[in-house]
């Protein structure tokens, strides 16, 4: 069987890139060596990036001209399949007029591939006409959370909703970081659950390489150790910023008055809101804005930091959460169902309904009332909790099966 690997993950997606490296290494790494694998990408930063770690990349290049002519194909089918939604006569007209298959798709025949596995949700999948695939699903948030600016402006939820509607249904199966959205997928998508496959995130495999240095990072100019809050998450309002900065605000004015937090990402639309409240409040100077930041640099916010707290209205198992784990570094996070299910007992949980109460939180990690033994200990248990979640060995069968598949139709 051969296998076709595409994404075109840009690394300003940040989290996303990464857990994109991520999956696809673990298909590498795990999958029975009988099924043949080739990686396809269109974005330079991570064909630079797999080819670190030893993965040659067939590069993908569509102009614009080939881009539109795959939009219309596409919608002509999709036209004529309205139409007249119980007939294919319609259809079968229409690839007399139009060539056999579309631009995209044509790439993945070339190479004889049998199936293809999008390791991040891939817009391009809605292009795949006969080809079986697999997609990769991070969260349903524009169903519960429809009232955000970025899941509802632009007509991005009425977008979010034709895409899942469409891939997921087709998809031979579909691959979830959590059990909260495999349980959304069957509620809103009615997908059936044995197609369904939870892995969780799990820490980008540089920050996983700079802990296996065991060096002191280098501590940031203008920082002190333990005194300060680090939240890797780029600018979008779902990540919440700005809870973390009412928190801070209480730091200062009740413990610390030298207390910091230090945001990195890239700015989806709400950087700059951000920045005017934090003048309005006079906290210009405890809260640092960076943009794009290196992995090194990351690793040693984490590793200084009193701590991670996880106010986002998407998740659980977002991908700073799990760093910090992995990093031995206090996580707090929301206290509901979902978060429950995934983490465990013995993770810190905090309704985010009380900045002050927060505060109070951080502080006392800042003043190491918490021994790092205890910390560590906990770390190790969430971790383990969030492992036994994982439905990895049943995916990799759910592929291999495919290859019996494979066998049957192609002997009619």
């Amino acid at each position: 069987m051969h296998l076709g690997i595409y994404t075109d993950q840009e690394i300003q997606a940040g989290g996303g890139f990464n857990q994109t490296i991520n999956y696809i290494l673990k298909i590498r790494n795990n999958l029975d060596k009988s099924v043949k694998i080739t990686f396809f990408s269109s974005t330079t930063t991570i064909i630079e990036d797999l080819e670190h770690h030893n993965i040659k990349i067939v590069k993908v290049k569509l102009n614009k001209f080939q881009k539109i002519r795959l939009f219309i194909r596409r919608t002509l089918f999709n036209l004529f399949t309205e139409l007249v939604p119980s007939m294919n006569t319609g259809i079968l007209y229409l690839t007399k007029l139009l060539p056999k298959t579309n631009l995209f798709e044509k790439i993945f025949l070339l190479h004889d591939i049998d199936l293809i596995y999008f390791p991040s949700p891939e817009p391009n999948a809605v292009y795949i006409e006969n080809i079986n695939f697999i997609i990769s699903v991070w969260d349903i948030a524009h169903k519960s959370i429809p009232f955000l600016p970025e899941l509802r402006n632009q007509f991005t939820f009425e977008a979010r909703e034709k895409y899942y509607s469409y891939v997921c249904p087709k998809a031979y199966a579909v691959v979830v970081g959590h059990g909260y959205s495999k349980k959304q997928l069957q509620q809103f998508y009615n997908i059936e659950k044995e197609k369904i496959f939870i892995i969780p995130f799990s820490a980008s495999s540089k920050i996983r390489k700079q802990k296996t240095n065991k060096e002191t990072p280098k501590i940031f100019e203008g920082l002190s150790s333990k005194k300060y809050l680090f939240y890797p998450a780029q600018y979008w309002s779902h990540k919440n910023h700005r809870y973390l900065i009412d928190v801070t605000f209480n730091l200062v004015n009740l413990y610390d008055k030298n207390f910091k937090i230090v945001f990195t990402g890239s700015d989806k639309g709400n950087k700059n809101y951000l920045i005017d409240y934090v003048k309005s409040i006079g906290l210009s100077n405890n809260v640092i804005f960076y943009n794009f930041i290196t992995d090194k640099e990351i690793y040693s916010l984490y590793c200084h930091s009193a701590g991670l707290i996880m106010p986002s209205l998407i998740g659980p198992g977002t991908l700073p959460t799990i760093e910090a784990l992995e990093l031995n570094i206090p996580v707090l996070v929301k206290n509901n169902i979902e978060n429950y299910e995934f983490y465990g007992p013995n993770m810190n949980y905090d309704t985010f309904e009380n900045p002050k109460s927060t505060a109070k939180t951080v502080f006392d990690w800042s003043m190491g009332k918490i021994s790092p033994n205890l910390i560590e200990k906990k770390n190790k248990s969430i971790l383990k909790t969030i492992k036994s979640t994982s439905e990895e060995v049943a995916f990799f069968k759910r592929i291999e099966l495919f290859h019996q598949y494979i066998k049957l139709y192609k002997t009619i």
